[in-house]
C-alpha cells in the first residue's frame, strides 16, 4: 500500500497518479493542486487536463489528510467526463436535504390557476439547486430527462432489448383491455433520483461503496378529458360513452366497413339524448372507430407474449410497468445513454462531498469557493411532446432529475479501502 505522505507528493508533483486494483484501473486527481494549476474560465478549460479532472468519469473515493482531498475514479472512454465546475456544484448542493431544493430539473407544463395547463404547447424547464441553471451540470440534467420523454414515447430507440417504451405499453393495454379512463393517454409524472446511497468511511478517506440511481413514477392527478380530442368537435366522454357501446369485439368481427358505419349509428342513436352532438358528428366518429378497427388488426397479431405483455402482466398501469423496466436495466441504459450514467455519476460527487461535510480543509475551500462555473446556456422551454396514432393516444410526459437521496448511508470500517495500490 502506497504511503500517505508518498502519494501527495507524488500528486503534487504529477497531478495524476494512477494504479490498478484487481481488474479496475484507477486515476487519481489531487483537489489542491487542480484547483492550482487549472486554466482560467475560457476556451482553454477544454483541453485542461487540471480543469478535466484528467478526464475521470467515474467518482470512487475522496482520500484526504489536514491539507488536501485526493480524487479517485475512474475513465470511461464513452461516457461524460467530470470537471471542477462538478466538482464545486456537487459541493455546493451537498448539504441540502429538502426535496424542493435538491439540484436537479424539473420539466413540466406551465400553470394555469394554481393547475397544470396541458393545453399549452411549450413545457417550462425549472433548474433546482444552486448554481445548476446555466451550466454543464444543468445542459446534461435537461438531455437525460428530454432523453427520458424520447424514449418512453417512442421517438429515440432504447437501445435495450427486452424493454419496451411506455408508448409501447399503453398500445398495448388498449388493446388487450381497453380501459379509457387509465390508457387512453400518457400523462404520468417519471423522474430520476438516487434511491440508495451508502458512504464507506475509514482511515484514508471516503469511498462511494453503493449507488443506485432509480425511476420513480406517479400518474398525475389532472383531468385528461381537456386534454387531448381524439375526435376533433368529440368531447372525450362523448367518445368514451360511444367505445362503451362498439366493443373491440364488435369492430374485429365485422366483415366490412358498412358493418361498422351501422354500429356507430346505433350506438349515437342510444346516445343521442346524453351527446347530442354526436350526430352531426357522426360521419367523423364512424371514421375514427374504422381507424381503430385497423389498428386492432395488426396490433392483435402482436400481443402475445411480447415484453409489454410480460410487464403489463405485473402492475396496473402502464406508467409503474415503464418505470418497473427501466429500473430493471439501469446499467444498461446507463452505458448506451452517457446523459443518464453522468446524472448517476454527478450524484455520486454529491454523496461523497456529504460525508466530507465540515472536514474541507481551509485552502481546498477557498479554491473552491473562488472557482468561476464555466456558463453553459440551458433551455427555459421546450416544445410538448405529443404522439398519436389512428386518433388513439396522446403523449405528454412529465418529470425530471432529483439529487434528493431516498435511503442514505454511511458505513464505517476499520481497515482502509485499498483503492491504490503499488
Amino acid at each position: 500500500m502506497i504511503s500517505k505522505s508518498l502519494l501527495y507528493v507524488l500528486l503534487t508533483t504529477l497531478l495524476i497518479a494512477r494504479a490498478a486494483s484487481a481488474d479496475k484501473l484507477y486515476t487519481a486527481v489531487s483537489l489542491r493542486e487542480a484547483f492550482a494549476q487549472a486554466k482560467p474560465a475560457g476556451a482553454e478549460r477544454v483541453t485542461d487536463p487540471a480543469f478535466n479532472l484528467s478526464w475521470i468519469t467515474t467518482p470512487v473515493a475522496l482520500l484526504y489528510d489536514g491539507q488536501d482531498i485526493v480524487l479517485v475514479g475512474h475513465r470511461d472512454p464513452g461516457a461524460y467526463h467530470l470537471t471542477l465546475d462538478e466538482l464545486k456544484l456537487a459541493w455546493m448542493n451537498s448539504s441540502t436535504h429538502d426535496l424542493a431544493k435538491s439540484a436537479g430539473i424539473s420539466i413540466e407544463p406551465p400553470r394555469k390557476g394554481g393547475d397544470y395547463d396541458f393545453d399549452n404547447p411549450t413545457l417550462h424547464v425549472r433548474y433546482i439547486g444552486t448554481g445548476i441553471q446555466d451550466s454543464r451540470a444543468g445542459k446534461l440534467f435537461f438531455e437525460a430527462d428530454m432523453l427520458f420523454k424520447l424514449l418512453g414515447s417512442g421517438y429515440e430507440p432504447i437501445g435495450v432489448p427486452g424493454v419496451p417504451t411506455e408508448w409501447d405499453l399503453n398500445w398495448h393495454a388498449m388493446r388487450k383491455d381497453f380501459a379509457p379512463d387509465r390508457y387512453l393517454t400518457m400523462q404520468g409524472l417519471y423522474y430520476y433520483y438516487p434511491e440508495k446511497a451508502v458512504v464507506r468511511r475509514d482511515e484514508e478517506g471516503l469511498t462511494l461503496q453503493a449507488l443506485r440511481l432509480s425511476v420513480g413514477t406517479q400518474a398525475l392527478d389532472d383531468d385528461s378529458e381537456a386534454t387531448f380530442t381524439l375526435v376533433r368537435g368529440v368531447s372525450n366522454p362523448a367518445l368514451r360513452a360511444t367505445m362503451r357501446q362498439v366493443s373491440d369485439t364488435e369492430l374485429l368481427d365485422a366483415r366490412s366497413d358498412a358493418e361498422v358505419h351501422k354500429a356507430v349509428a346505433r350506438a349515437i342513436s342510444q346516445l343521442r339524448q346524453e351527446f347530442p352532438e354526436l350526430r352531426s358528428l357522426q360521419e367523423r366518429v364512424a371514421r375514427f372507430f374504422l381507424a381503430r378497427r385497423d389498428a386492432l388488426r395488426r396490433e392483435t397479431r402482436q400481443l402475445d407474449n411480447s415484453p409489454a405483455d410480460r410487464y403489463l402482466a405485473r402492475h396496473t398501469t402502464a406508467h409503474e410497468a415503464f418505470a418497473t423496466a427501466l429500473n430493471g436495466h439501469m446499467e444498461d441504459l446507463a452505458r448506451k445513454h452517457p446523459a443518464i450514467e453522468y446524472t448517476r455519476n454527478f450524484i455520486g460527487l454529491i454523496a461523497l462531498w456529504r460525508s466530507v461535510g465540515e472536514s474541507l480543509p481551509a485552502t481546498l475551500r477557498r479554491q473552491m469557493e473562488t472557482h468561476t462555473v464555466t456558463t453553459v446556456r440551458t433551455p427555459r422551454r421546450v416544445a410538448r411532446l405529443e404522439r398519436r396514432a389512428d386518433g388513439l393516444s396522446g403523449t405528454l410526459i412529465m418529470g425530471g432529475v432529483t439529487a434528493s437521496f431516498f435511503d442514505f448511508a454511511e458505513a464505517r470500517a476499520e481497515k482502509p479501502s485499498g483503492l491504490l495500490k503499488v
